[in-house]
């Protein structure tokens, strides 16, 4: 967005978060992106706090909207998420605890008993080191209808604690929001909801931010998504595949299933399996890992699996694995009652291993063979060890040493 002030053009850059989504397919009731304009202005829907037209947001408990986010010093510069809005307004806010934004959005053709969305983009407008223990604004969201009665009763699952907004060096718009369900009301017809958003971070230096594109949707296809994938990626680990996926939001999801097909996706295995991290929508990272893989093409993918049995997957990756040598990998280190050791071998071959103290003291040997491909051996016998640190040696039918690493018995 190119912005004219004082006759001098400059150009705002900002980065913005890819959009989370928290309902399927939603659709858009209401919205609000504060307008265009370059003066200030203020908002009928903005509560408790004290409308500044003009100079430093310095204040607790101050607001304007404004088209450029650097209202105070220290503040990213930035312009407002709307895209393509040019001179486009955010609201701008030097936090305080306190309930900031009310709204409320009529609908004559009524509320249907069902799912109900609300989000906002909002950015952490203070930049690291402008304060010195800074304050990091998390935002509540309030969601009710009016009943019969004209009483406001929450629906369910509300109020929700979004994940706070942290200090980024560049200024950054990410997205909040949650899910709520509006009950059956019998033979009254719901016409009216309204959400409200409260600051529920302490007064204090950091606790300021920017928001922008609000809006209020229902979930035609049902509740919120249980889990919202990232990415999915696989790259070799020492003798197997490491899975790595990140979600950005979960929600009564229950374990993650790491599979994989060796025949082109026709048939899956389980490989890995991986409890939730726990609800929420701050963004988690996962990795599993195949200790087994076979030469040439594996298809991974993840089956994410809720609390009432349903699941869905992601998008399925592909790793080609290409043997040009004996890879060694030891399972579990610490180890305990065994030793499990995984090899990746371009030939079947003899090859014998030697457990030894720090001494040099021998305490084990043994001969085995391992198959072509990959192939895991559990060395047993070291259960009645001492706990301590131990060398373990791996050496091929050539005489060569393939593995030569310390081991901890716990």
């Amino acid at each position: 967005m190119m912005l004219m002030v004082s006759c001098l053009a400059f150009t705002l850059i900002t980065q913005r978060a890819s959009a989370q989504l928290f309902c399927n397919n939603e659709l858009v009731i209401w919205s609000e992106d504060f307008g265009t304009g370059l003066s200030p202005a203020s908002n009928n829907n903005v509560i408790n706090l004290n409308y500044e037209p003009a100079g430093q947001l310095s204040g607790n408990g101050t607001y304007r909207l404004r088209y450029v986010t650097d209202q105070n010093v220290g503040w990213h510069k930035s312009d407002d998420h709307t895209p393509n809005d040019v001179n486009g307004r955010a609201l701008i806010v030097n936090g305080k605890t306190e309930s900031f934004y009310r709204r409320g959005v009529t609908r004559n053709l009524g509320y249907p008993a069902g799912f109900y969305a609300v989000s906002f983009f909002i950015m952490n407008v203070s930049a690291p080191g402008t304060c010195t223990n800074p304050v990091i604004p998390a935002i509540t969201i309030r969601a009710q209808y009016r009943d019969v009665n004209n009483n406001w009763i929450d629906l369910i699952n509300s109020p929700v604690a979004t994940a706070p907004v942290p200090e980024t060096t560049n200024p950054v718009w990410v997205q909040r929001g949650a899910v709520f369900t509006l009950p059956t009301t019998g033979s009254f017809l719901v016409k009216r909801i309204r959400f409200i958003l409260s600051d529920g971070t302490t007064n204090g230096c950091g606790n300021d931010f920017a928001i922008d594109d609000l809006k209020l949707a229902t979930c035609p296809s049902g509740g919120p998504l249980p889990v919202q994938f990232l990415n999915v990626s696989a790259h070799q680990k020492g003798s197997g595949v490491a899975i790595d996926w990140s979600t950005s939001s979960e929600l009564n999801n229950k374990y993650f299933d790491v599979e994989r097909s060796t025949d082109g996706g026709s048939s899956w295995s389980v490989v890995n399996t991986l409890p939730s991290k726990g609800d929420g929508s701050a963004t988690k990272n996962y990795s599993g890992y195949d200790a087994k893989p076979v030469a040439g093409v594996n298809l991974y993918r993840i089956r994410q699996v809720d609390n009432d049995g349903t699941s869905k997957y992601s998008n399925t990756v592909v790793f080609k694995l290409n043997i040009v040598k004996t890879d060694v990998s030891v399972l579990a280190n610490p180890f305990n009652s065994n030793i499990t050791v995984d090899f990746l071998t371009t030939r079947s071959q003899t090859v014998s291993a030697r457990l030894f103290e720090m001494s040099g003291k021998q305490l084990l040997a043994e001969q085995f063979t391992v198959s072509k491909g990959s192939y895991r051996k559990v060395i047993q016998g070291v259960a009645t060890l001492n706990k301590g640190i131990y060398i373990l040696q791996i050496i091929d039918e050539d005489g060569q040493v393939i593995y030569n690493d310390k081991l901890v018995k716990q």
